[in-house]
């Protein structure tokens, strides 16, 4: 079982973090939480084991610098990517963040104006992948 003193949040999921902290900081480290953090320690253990292979289409003008997207997004937390229509930003950035080691703690969201385009970008990066 884990020890409340060695609690580390990057070592659960992000929407367990803040709970399993706060009981540890109050002093009230029930069984109902470390069985939370179990849990969550073996489920971030499960998705970081599983996270696939990313690669990028050569057809897309984005894909030339991919690399250097993904590294930009390990080092600034905020990163502004523009290029032209078509060019493969909405498919791909979600892709290089997860390259970059983010989603393993939570998720890659992304936006779109209406409800069929999210769900059709989802669907896209998720065949990709």
């Amino acid at each position: 079982m884990v020890k409340a003193r060695a609690f580390d949040p990057n070592s659960v999921m992000a929407r367990d973090a803040q709970v399993i902290a706060r009981a540890i900081n109050n002093g009230k480290v029930s069984g109902q939480i470390k069985t939370r953090w179990a849990g969550s320690v073996e489920q971030l253990a499960r998705r970081e084991s599983s996270v696939p292979l990313v690669s990028y289409p050569t057809e897309l003008p984005i894909s030339a610098h991919c690399e250097a997207i993904t590294e930009l997004i390990r080092a600034h937390q905020v990163v502004i990517v523009a290029g032209e229509t078509g060019s493969g930003k909405t498919t791909q950035l979600p892709k290089a963040c997860l390259a970059a080691g983010l989603g393993r703690r939570g998720m890659i969201g992304h936006t779109q104006p209406r409800r069929l385009a999210a769900r059709t970008v989802a669907q896209r990066v998720a065949s990709e992948l």
